[in-house]
């Protein structure tokens, strides 16, 4: 079966066409720090007219002005004092909020408790604050 060709949306220098995988891999070059590379993407999310974002809580202070009809997806969230595992940028349920998110991803805190319910239970407490 023939594959279609891809859309093009771009003309390079030259005046020659640039394919939608070619631009997309041009515009992806990270050559910016961190946090304005993860504004710039979350940017491109937002223009590209999705609902939201998977961000760490530590990034959301950079790009949460930008996208104020978006909600955010944060992973690496581990009660106060809890195992780290593999996460490298881990928050604890207050910081994320703290920061804007609006979904936190409770994993291996949760599951991997002896009493799950409890966990779950205990960080609902400490993100209330009773």
């Amino acid at each position: 079966m023939r594959q279609k060709r891809l859309e093009t949306f771009r003309i390079r220098l030259d005046g020659s066409p640039m394919s939608r995988e070619e631009s997309l891999r041009k515009e992806l070059t990270v050559t910016s720090d961190t946090a304005s590379y993860v504004r710039h993407l979350a940017c491109l999310a937002r223009d590209a007219g999705l609902d939201g974002i998977v961000c760490s809580a530590a990034d959301l202070p950079q790009v949460k002005p930008h996208l104020p009809a978006m909600f955010e997806i944060t992973p690496g969230i581990r009660p106060a004092g809890a195992d780290a595992h593999d996460q490298k940028r881990i928050a604890t349920p207050a910081e994320a909020i703290r920061n804007g998110a609006t979904l936190l991803v409770l994993g291996r805190a949760v599951t991997e408790a002896d009493d799950p319910a409890c966990a779950a239970l205990s960080i609902l407490n400490e993100i209330t604050g009773t």
